[in-house]
């Protein structure tokens, strides 16, 4: 995998991911983009009330880079919460390729600390896209610590494949710590910003 920040497409598995930035020589927390560092709830809702039942339609307006510029809000819990992790921080996104460019400029103003991003490069499920990011990153030595997610398909997908992280499941009430298939007691709840 590249040290050296370039923005290279590469094989992560069976399935393309395009990678950018630095993988750090130490322990890694894995982040999901939207919902969880990015609220994209007006973004999400814009598409719905557009596109109604038309999924290609409603992918196209969910997925559009300016959209996500105009609509998009931060979510200063899990901004900070992310930044005081003492790990590399590997962003694992499900946004295509084409939103690069939108989202270093979403993490640029946000300020939000991270090493690498992972974008993807097809259409695989993101469960299946995610864990196969994370094999090449255990494949290459990383020791992954931590996961936050907002899917819980993503957290079960990866449970077996690093059981000892932790696993954190984000929701637009705040965040809970995951582990066995399901929610453990412990949960904190956070504003979105408005």
């Amino acid at each position: 995998m590249s040290q050296s920040g370039e923005r290279i497409t590469l094989k992560c598995g069976s399935v393309a991911c395009v990678f950018l930035g630095r993988v750090p020589e130490s322990l890694l927390a894995i982040v999901d983009l939207d919902g969880v560092i990015v609220d994209p709830s007006r973004r999400l809702a814009m598409a719905r009330e557009e596109c109604g039942d038309d999924r290609a339609c409603f992918w196209n307006k969910f997925l559009d880079p300016e959209a996500a510029l105009k609509l998009d809000k931060p979510n200063p819990a899990a901004i900070e919460y992310v930044s005081g992790l003492p790990y590399g921080i590997v962003i694992v996104t499900g946004r295509p390729e084409n939103m690069l460019e939108a989202t270093l400029k979403q993490l640029d103003d946000y300020g939000v600390r991270y090493d690498a991003i992972f974008f993807r490069a097809d259409y695989t499920p993101a469960h299946k896209y995610k864990r196969a990011v994370v094999e090449r990153l255990v494949e290459e030595g990383a020791e992954i610590v931590e996961v936050h997610d907002d899917n819980e398909k993503v957290l079960e997908e990866l449970r077996n494949l690093i059981p000892s992280a932790r696993l954190v499941l984000w929701t637009g009430s705040g965040y809970t710590f995951y582990n066995y298939g399901s929610a453990q007691s412990r949960t904190r709840a956070i504003r979105w910003s408005v």
